[in-house]
């Protein structure tokens, strides 16, 4: 999704570029005039081709699901387009990671300066990346800007699910339960994510920034309340209540039906995170905000929904 709204910026601004996928079928519409380039990370060979002559790369793609995969895919693939960079070469390069690859779990603000723990195969493979790539850059000094954004939202379909519409579901028929009144949302709109890549591509900075719009989770469901025109829901469950009823839906989920809302104990347990993402150094570094915000964000989501019937 953040790279279908990428290009759809990069063409709005007359800008020309290619587009690398694993396969031409799936392209939208509203691509004109971007060349297609057909490649695969994990093939250092096929991405030579697909980088000559550009100014900029962003490197946007990833293996979410395919434990097996991720290593090749995330860590190796990423070694393999930089040095298809460093052959062009390009003026610069804007890598999508993610705040997962910090493993925070504390209550409280993090920033970059806080150490990274990536915790499990996946967050391990993208902050690999992220650490090949930085070193790299102080080599070739080719600037390098990776930009780790929190949960990102907005318009287009999830290849994997979604859980914001599932958000939203829960909260419009009031099955949605607050288990801590202090948790953090850590969302940011793909709109402001896509400024913050832009900018990384002008101003050039090289390091790691945080991308985040986040706010209480009380402020975020009323939001998503007054972006469905209904009122949030005020009912707090305690935490220890919250854990046992996930565990036992769990215990139960082969015998529960489809429909039955699958409450998870990860799923509480990052409803009642109280880690806050700062983006203090990206404001400092590109002059960067979140101009359209979660709450005229979530308003554009949820019209996107509705206009698809959701």
């Amino acid at each position: 999704v953040r790279g279908q709204h990428l290009v759809v910026q990069l063409v709005a601004e007359g800008a020309s570029g290619r587009v690398l996928t694993r396969g031409s079928s799936r392209l939208e519409e509203n691509w004109r005039g971007v060349e297609i380039e057909v490649g695969d990370l994990r093939n250092g060979s096929s991405l030579r081709a697909p980088v000559q002559g550009c100014r900029v790369v962003y490197h946007l793609a990833g293996e979410l699901r395919e434990p097996a995969q991720f290593q090749a895919t995330n860590t190796e693939g990423t070694q393999h387009l930089l040095e298809a960079c460093q052959a062009s070469p390009v003026e610069s390069v804007v890598i999508l990671s993610s705040v997962g690859v910090m493993g925070v779990r504390k209550p409280g603000p993090a920033n970059e300066a806080t150490a990274c723990h990536p915790r499990n195969a996946y967050e391990k493979s993208k902050y690999a990346a992220e650490q090949l790539a930085l070193a790299w850059s102080a080599r070739t000094d080719i600037p390098v800007t990776v930009l780790r954004p929190t949960i990102v939202f907005g318009e287009g379909r999830r290849a994997y699910g979604d859980s914001m519409l599932s958000m939203m579901m829960a909260i419009q028929s009031g099955r949605f339960a607050i288990f801590d009144e202090k948790a953090m949302a850590n969302y940011v709109y793909v709109g402001d994510v896509v400024a913050a890549c832009r900018r990384a591509a002008q101003a050039r900075p090289k390091g790691a920034f945080i991308v985040s719009d986040s706010c209480l989770l009380t402020e975020f469901v009323a939001a998503v309340g007054d972006a469905l025109g209904t009122l949030a829901p005020v009912r707090v469950v305690p935490l220890s209540i919250g854990y046992a009823v996930a565990f036992c839906v769990q215990v139960l989920g082969r015998l529960l039906p489809k429909s039955y809302p699958r409450l998870t104990v990860a799923r509480v347990r990052a409803l009642s995170n109280r880690t806050c993402y700062c983006s203090v150094e990206i404001e400092r570094a590109l002059n960067w905000y979140p101009a359209i915000g979660y709450r005229f964000g979530l308003q554009r989501t949820v019209s996107w929904y509705r206009q698809r019937g959701d």
